[in-house]
């Protein structure tokens, strides 16, 4: 498949729907009368030993540990403070965003 970009292929505001429908018609038809390509796939995934490392260890990077299991209840707890609106505070926004720029992640 061969892509190529002229001026007159953008559409403009002022064009009617109808020259748009016509000029799509007009490429479909174009590329319908031509074989298409056959296309060899070759994808690749490289995994590094740090990434090998942190599946190793469940997820957790060196130097973290879990804060305590995360059971039904307390599962039930957080969604009850949810949607109570227990977390919607700038205070409570601002220990977040602290919380995510002094892991690194962002």
């Amino acid at each position: 498949m061969r892509i190529t970009s002229t001026a007159a292929d953008f559409i403009r505001p002022d064009q009617t729907r109808e020259t748009q429908r016509s000029t799509d018609e007009g490429l479909a038809k174009k590329a319908a009368s031509q074989p298409a390509a056959k296309v060899e796939r070759s994808d690749k995934v490289e995994i590094s030993e740090a990434a090998r490392q942190l599946a190793a260890t469940g997820g957790l990077a060196e130097g973290t540990s879990v804060r305590g299991d995360l059971t039904p209840e307390r599962v039930a707890a957080i969604r009850e403070n949810i949607l109570k609106g227990a977390y919607n505070s700038v205070d409570v926004v601002d220990q977040v965003a602290r919380k995510m720029l002094a892991s690194g992640d962002i």
